[in-house]
């Protein structure tokens, strides 16, 4: 069992977990539901109240009049989307590749890990950029871009886990009863590796987030007119000394997402740890 009860009853004692837990909550909520409720209606051009600030309603207005909170709420499900999409991809790759390459170890090892080394010698989100760069403006080539390196710290954890455990005795057992290998590999050893994966997962999401603000704010990110928190940043430092809502709010919002992962992933990673608890 990955969450036992004893495992819950140590998240739920930690206040950082907790709050972190509860702001990411908040963050899905807002994604999910947020549109449905607050409509689309402030993303129509109202030029009559373009860069008005909070005073004139709700958390301001933007440029062309577009209602700060409408892009803060439709900003909120692109990076949910893009954050999810990129996560799943990148951890159904990392877990092949590492599995694979520390199962069977050698020279097949030696090969795959030389490829990482390749990956890693670039910075991941000058890479992304590049990439993002020679590419059009499409959420499709944002995930593209962020997943070109997302998935090799996957990798290197799958990996490292694979070799402490290979050779076990419930999976020398599984070999002996002739197990083939990608049951041993999906059956017997990734189960039993899911804890640093899952938190691997909750601090990757986290720089997701920033890194599709980074190439929003860039202009690089998700089509021009779609509602982004790094667009609206971007706004915002082109008005900061007469509107400098447009910075504020999309940066509190970046940055209270982005703590709460990293809250979540510090406790997710004093739950799966044995010796501390």
């Amino acid at each position: 069992m990955i969450m036992d009860q004893r495992t819950l009853k140590h998240f739920f004692k930690n206040p950082a977990s907790l709050a972190g837990a509860l702001i990411i909550l908040c963050f899905i909520l807002v994604g999910i539901l947020g549109p449905w409720f607050i409509g689309d209606s402030g993303l129509n051009i109202r030029l009559d109240m373009e860069l008005k600030g909070p005073g004139a309603g709700r958390l301001g207005f933007a440029e062309n009049g577009i209602d700060v909170l409408t892009s803060l709420v439709y900003g909120a499900r692109i990076s949910l989307l893009i954050a999810i999409t990129c996560t799943v991809i990148s951890l159904s790759i990392g877990i092949v590749y590492g599995a694979v390459s520390g199962f069977f170890g050698n020279r097949i090892d030696a090969v795959m890990m030389r490829v990482i080394d390749i990956l890693l010698a670039f910075p991941g989100l000058l890479l992304a950029i590049y990439i993002a760069a020679i590419l059009s403006p499409k959420t499709i080539n944002v995930v593209f871009a962020l997943c070109a390196t997302g998935w090799v710290g996957y990798a290197r954890v799958v990996r490292a886990q694979v070799l402490s455990i290979k050779n076990y005795e419930y999976v020398t057992a599984a070999t002996s009863l002739g197990a083939k290998t990608h049951r041993i590999i999906f059956v017997h050893i990734i189960p039993n590796i899911l804890g640093p994966i899952i938190v691997q997962a909750s601090f990757a999401l986290a720089s997701l987030i920033l890194a599709e603000a980074a190439l929003s704010f860039l202009g690089l990110g998700v089509p021009p007119g779609t509602p982004s928190w790094g667009a609206l940043l971007d706004q915002g430092v082109s008005y900061l000394f007469i509107a400098p809502h447009l910075a504020i709010f999309p940066g509190i919002c970046i940055a209270i997402t982005v703590l709460g992962f990293n809250f979540l992933g510090d406790g997710l990673r004093d739950v799966f740890d044995v010796k501390n608890r």
